[in-house]
């Protein structure tokens, strides 16, 4: 591991050996600066001029590790003074950076001007962090995540005017989170979360054109400690099923122009186990326009709680109603209190707070993987396929596997006993009778060869309930697989007539060719219900040698 490495656009040149400030030794170009750092390696960037690029910077060479990152530092005069450098373009650029590689740390930068997006995670990379930034007035999204498990800390975007759907001040992709930060005044949403589990912690989405926060993430998304404040169209929009998501301890309001909705829920699309509690409302044309309530313990504001809105300043007021009823609740008092905004966010003091992050305990991640690489390996099992109802997908997004178990119809549970877990599946409507299989057949006791093409098979009957109606004869040659289906049912004999019956080659042509065994069951039937205690015997009769197999329990059929 070498460097520190140092990059000065106007005393620096890319054959310089890097090592150190100013001129003769610092490099010149942000591209050299990304072909050459490895893992545990730190690069200062002076803010002596704008960087303006001619092409995207690639950052496609080398990766760090979860103990060593790449690390790439703004400054302006001295080495962490927090000053941020400028990443421009001239000519056609579409985005300043493009981060192709693992575990990068980007501080103290303002990237301005693309064609499309300020900077953009490829799929390719993961874990990369953002801190002390500034996206602003770029042609598509100020960030735009499309790998997952970035973090971005004390960063701002606004005036960004990508007109697609997935377009953002900030767009987060899986397992993103945003930590104090502040998206305003974009042509989109302020924030876009489009994968599972990401986390926008203590941000501000204030006056962006359609909506502060556009949830298109499949589950487990948190909305936490947040000011979302008069976004054009809706504070927060859901628009898919977002299941196990929660949105708590924010403040929703001044979505008041015109029809606005504080959390808009568009039909159906806020999941399962999802949660919306704890939050402050004021000034909403609705609080919740959807399918969820807004909680037992939401306050409902009747005064402006901010010290000085219009001027960005969004701490807590002492109106009686507004900020003081913030205050007096136990869970947003010291939450919302401190001081949110762009001064905030350029306060050196809090850019080097320590974040605290919940992590998910081990039994919530899977057996064997590790979490974070570093925190710890998980235990948690995952049912087999087995386990899994039939044509039921499990996983997120349902990317697993799907199920294969069979679950019963209610006409094949008898009747009035609850079927499913706690019994909540279904009530069975089947009319059967006894505690056990029934109706009760007892089985064959005996299989006869009758010459070269016949056998008689022969059974005990059931006792007479007056519930059994027919015995339904089953024959394969060669194999008891599947044999108590339609294929190989010979015949059906009315309870009340018979005992036995001769099967012949006319009944069924291949069973009696002479080189298989064949296998024979017996299932007594009522009412197009089929019990489930099914034998046959193990005999060899005399003549060719042809052997009748008793049915092994694995082919018994259990209902």
């Amino acid at each position: 591991m070498a460097g520190p490495f140092y990059v000065d656009t106007v005393d620096g040149a890319d054959g310089n050996a890097g090592t150190s400030e100013g001129a003769g030794n610092a490099w010149q170009t942000l591209q050299k600066a990304a072909d050459t750092a490895v893992a545990g390696e730190i690069v200062y960037i002076k803010a002596s001029a704008n960087y303006t690029l001619t092409a995207t910077c690639d950052f496609d060479t080398n990766s760090g590790t979860v103990s060593q990152e790449i690390t790439f530092i703004g400054y302006t005069s001295t080495i962490a003074d927090n000053g941020k450098i400028t990443v421009t373009k001239t000519g056609s650029v579409a985005d300043l950076f493009d981060i192709d590689q693992d575990y990068t740390v980007m501080k103290n930068m303002i990237f301005t001007g693309s064609d499309d997006d300020g900077v953009f995670c490829d799929s390719g990379s993961t874990r990369n962090v953002f801190e002390n930034c500034l996206f602003h007035t770029n042609n598509g999204s100020g960030f735009y995540d499309n790998s997952g498990y970035s973090i971005l800390i004390n960063c701002e975007a606004y005036g960004n005017t990508g007109a697609a759907s997935a377009d953002a001040g900030i767009a987060l992709f899986q397992v993103s989170k945003a930590i104090n930060c502040y998206s305003h005044d974009n042509t989109k949403a302020g924030f876009r979360v489009g994968g599972s589990y990401c986390q926008i912690i203590g941000c501000i989405a204030e006056a962006n054109s359609l909506y502060g926060i556009l949830v298109d993430a499949p589950r487990g998304l948190s909305i936490t400690n947040s000011i979302i404040d008069a976004n054009t169209s809706a504070g927060i929009r859901f628009n898919v099923d977002s299941d196990c998501s929660m949105v708590y301890n924010n403040l929703i309001t001044n979505h008041d122009t015109g029809g606005e909705s504080g959390i808009l829920i568009d039909s159906g699309e806020y999941g399962t186990s999802s949660h919306i509690d704890w939050n402050a409302f004021y000034e909403n044309d609705t609080d919740i326009d959807g399918s969820m309530s807004k909680g037992p313990n939401t306050i409902t504001l009747s005064a402006d709680p901010y010290t000085n809105r219009a001027g960005h300043d969004f701490t807590l007021n002492s109106t009686a109603g507004g900020g003081t009823a913030c205050k007096n609740n136990a869970h947003l008092i010291g939450i919302l209190s401190a001081p949110i905004g762009s001064s905030y966010l350029d306060t050196s003091a809090l850019q080097a707070q320590t974040i605290a992050t919940d992590y998910p305990s081990e039994d919530d991640v899977r057996d064997g993987v590790d979490y974070d690489s570093a925190n710890y390996t998980g235990n948690m099992t995952l049912p087999s396929i087995d386990d899994v109802q039939e044509s039921v997908q499990f996983g997120t997004s349902g990317t697993e596997y799907t199920g294969v178990f069979g679950v019963p119809a209610e006409n094949e549970v008898g009747n009035g006993v609850g079927y499913g877990a706690n019994d909540t599946e279904f009530t069975g409507s089947a009319n059967l009778e006894g505690s056990g299989p029934v109706p009760d057949c007892s089985g064959i006791i005996q299989l006869e060869k009758i010459g070269g093409g016949a056998m008689k098979v022969q059974w005990n009957r059931v006792a007479a309930s007056g519930t059994l109606e027919t015995y339904n004869i089953y024959a394969r040659p060669g194999s008891a697989t599947n044999l108590f289906t339609n294929d190989y049912l010979i015949k059906k004999v009315d309870e009340s007539l018979d005992s036995s019956i001769i099967i012949q080659e006319a009944d069924n042509d291949t069973l009696f060719d002479g080189t298989q065994a064949i296998y024979v069951g017996i299932r007594g039937e009522n009412n197009g219900l089929e019990d489930s205690n099914t034998l046959s015997l193990n005999i060899t009769p005399e003549g060719t040698g042809r052997t009748f197999l008793k049915i092994p329990e694995e082919f018994w059929s259990i209902r």
